[in-house]
């Protein structure tokens, strides 16, 4: 019964990532003096890096593969750029903390390649 809620998590936190890497590719590409303008040029790179690691996740959620560590990378990415950027939308970072916590615990669900690729290593 736990295998759809599973589901719509990686789905929503799919698209939430998507949404997210899209914005920071987008101040990047159109404001390239952005770490100039907050005097912090390594800025720059910091929301690249987070940009990459957000595609990254976007994909391996959407697919349930490698769900447990992109999800900590998520995290730690989460902690990272909330910190240095001094993010406002702390309770926005709570819920997606709470659901990737969520998808470390309790896996991705059957609906997911970690669920097939489990599947057939037992069946070895």
């Amino acid at each position: 019964m736990k295998e759809i809620p599973l589901l719509l998590m990686r789905l929503m936190l799919s698209y939430a990532y998507l949404l997210s890497a899209l914005s920071k590719f987008d101040h990047l590409y159109n404001n390239s003096d952005l770490g100039l303008v907050i005097d912090i040029p390594p800025m720059v790179y910091i929301m690249a890096f987070s940009g990459l690691i957000e595609s990254l996740g976007v994909v391996l959620l959407f697919l349930g593969f490698f769900t447990n560590y992109i999800s900590y990378l998520l995290l730690i990415n989460m902690l990272i750029y909330g910190v240095t950027m001094f993010s406002v939308g702390v309770e926005i970072n709570l819920y997606y903390f709470v659901m990737l916590f969520t998808l470390i615990v309790y896996g991705p669900g059957k609906y997911s390649i970690d669920y097939l690729h489990t599947q057939v290593s037992l069946s070895e």
